[in-house]
């Protein structure tokens, strides 16, 4: 379920096809990156695979090494908690972080995103045992 690729920069020692990544947003560094453009194109707190390589280096102030590769990368699904009363396969929701102390952070609070993003469901998975939340499934409306 991939739509078409968009290109960001990544560091050279992660430029690999196939890796999976979650952007998390710029930097301070990124505000006068003459390649900015490219980098901040993506949705912070979206999950990303890169689909192909470009061989040039470009010079990079945040990345280990210094240097990143362009790459194309597609949006990927990604896992969340929500409310149970909102796990309803293909409906539309808004995130919200979850108060709760048993589930991994990573559903209850993933990485980056944004509390008030848009999100569709597109799966729903199993209830979990903290508080009445269920992990589903989610993608951006756009995808």
């Amino acid at each position: 379920m991939a739509t078409s690729p968009h290109l960001t920069a990544i560091g050279t020692y992660l430029a690999k096809e196939g890796l999976e990544f979650v952007y998390l947003g710029p930097s301070k560094e990124c505000r006068s990156c003459p390649i900015k453009s490219v980098c901040l194109a993506l949705k912070q707190g979206f999950h990303y695979r890169i689909t192909a390589v470009r061989d040039k280096e470009h010079n990079c102030a945040v990345h280990e090494g210094g240097k990143v590769k362009i790459v194309e990368v597609e949006e990927v699904p990604f896992k969340v908690a929500v409310p149970s009363k909102s796990a309803l396969k293909g409906a539309t929701i808004v995130f919200y972080r979850e108060k709760c102390e048993g589930c991994p952070p990573s559903l209850c609070n993933p990485p980056g995103l944004k509390e008030g993003t848009k999100l569709v469901i597109v799966d729903v998975g199993e209830k979990l045992e903290c508080g009445d939340l269920t992990v589903v499934t989610v993608r951006s409306p756009e995808h």
